[in-house]
């Protein structure tokens, strides 16, 4: 179990990363600062929070909507840990030769 969140975890940090000011954001002197703080708190929370936005001031709908299309994208840590529990079970199903 451990092992599939350390894969996880790897393959949301670098699509996390390889998206634009997520990682690599400008400081107030404009100079580019790598942090890995934004993959621990907006990673994590954001799109929590989105959907909770979404359904309370937007519908229920809309708010089901956006948590298909993040359940599907690998750049946080709920579609990764999907992707890769989904991608293990597939692997184990296999027949053996």
């Amino acid at each position: 179990m451990i092992n599939k969140f350390i894969i996880a975890f790897g393959i949301y940090s670098y699509f996390f990363c390889s998206m634009a000011n997520t990682c690599y954001r400008v400081n107030s002197e404009g100079i580019k600062v790598f942090s890995l703080l934004p993959l621990f708190t907006v990673g994590l929370w954001g799109p929590l929070k989105s959907f909770y936005l979404l359904a309370v001031y937007n519908s229920l709908y809309s708010s089901l909507v956006y948590m298909t299309n993040t359940l599907l994208s690998l750049n946080n840590l709920y579609g990764a840990s999907l992707f890769v529990f989904y991608l293990d079970k597939v692997i184990t199903q296999l027949p053996s030769s």
